[in-house]
């Protein structure tokens, strides 16, 4: 029972402390949109980014949402697109494919950081990623459309409810956005403290071999994929200072995770914003085994080439 008390606590703690640190990014973001809503400015920026938002079928209003997401993180690009989203009318479609763009490009001064700790080049890390997250919406706008899938209005779960309560309607947002990650914090603790994600790594750790990732780095990729990419990067450092993983299983593993990681939380997210989660998750998860296929390929035609390219050591 004590020990129960000491997780909640812990939690609750880890739980505020984030929470802290997104409210300090999302409060003067929410205050700068509702300015640029105000005197027009968001059309403006809607317009700037059109093309590449109407490449993939989405409205260029939302650009603003994708540029917040790869500069910050996910948590600010939900609540720049919960404050725009009534300015637009969405399928279930158009923010699933939002969501791909926000999943696989997004925190990218934090993340690459990690990756070039890793030996990996931010370079070769941030094209991967924005040429990823393009390719990927694109090929989902045209499934979408092509076979009819998802043409149904958006389920926001997080939104605003009347313009002219914006003060409360923030309020409420910032409180619910505690409560998510309150429930998120506590189920990742809920697996790190009874080992499951140990557990989860030795059972899936022959399916992720087929990623091309050895039975070692297996169990460490996971991490990243499930908790994230930051945790998995520096459990990967240690089991390399540790002599435990080599370089090439290092890259592999890496360049995995660049691609698909945290995807409990980051999920999640994208769900209460209308996303679905059968295409939030398995294109991206099809993707990423290509990927790393083409890169194990390249490695075994010109090893030293391919990793120069994507160390930066060219």
């Amino acid at each position: 029972m004590m020990a129960i008390q000491k997780l909640l606590s812990s939690s609750l703690q880890s739980s505020f402390k984030l929470w802290l640190k997104i409210i300090k990014i999302m409060i003067p973001i929410s205050i700068a949109v509702k300015i640029l809503i105000v005197f027009g400015v968001i059309d403006y920026f809607g317009k700037a980014l059109s093309p590449i938002m109407m490449l993939v079928g989405l409205p260029g209003l939302l650009g603003i949402v994708w540029a917040v997401t790869v500069a910050t993180n996910l948590w600010s690009g939900a609540l720049i697109f919960i404050s725009i989203s009534s300015l637009v009318t969405l399928t279930t479609a158009q923010v699933t494919i939002l969501g791909t763009l926000m999943l696989l490009a997004h925190s990218l001064p934090l993340e690459l950081k990690m990756v070039s700790k890793c030996g990996i080049s931010a370079i070769f890390s941030f094209c991967l990623r924005i040429i990823s997250a393009l390719f990927l919406a694109y090929l989902l706008h045209y499934i979408f459309q092509h076979f009819h899938i998802l043409n149904t209005p958006a389920n926001l779960l997080l939104h605003e409810t009347a313009q002219s309560n914006w003060l409360v309607d923030q309020v409420k947002s910032y409180l619910t956005v505690f409560t998510m990650i309150a429930c998120l914090v506590l189920f990742m603790d809920i697996l790190k403290h009874y080992g499951l994600i140990q557990y989860l790594g030795t059972i899936f750790a022959p399916y992720l071999v087929i990623m091309g990732l050895s039975k070692k780095a297996a169990p460490v990729t996971l991490v990243g994929m499930t908790l994230g990419l930051i945790y998995g990067g520096a459990l990967l450092l240690k089991e390399v200072e540790a002599g435990e993983i080599n370089a090439h299983d290092k890259t592999i593993s890496i360049t995995s995770m660049n691609l698909f990681h945290s995807i409990i939380e980051d999920t999640i997210i994208i769900v209460l914003m209308g996303g679905a989660v059968f295409w939030l998750i398995l294109p991206r998860l099809v993707w990423t085994v290509v990927v790393i296929r083409v890169v194990i390929l390249f490695i075994g035609i010109n090893k030293e080439l391919t990793y120069k390219i994507i160390r930066n050591q060219i």
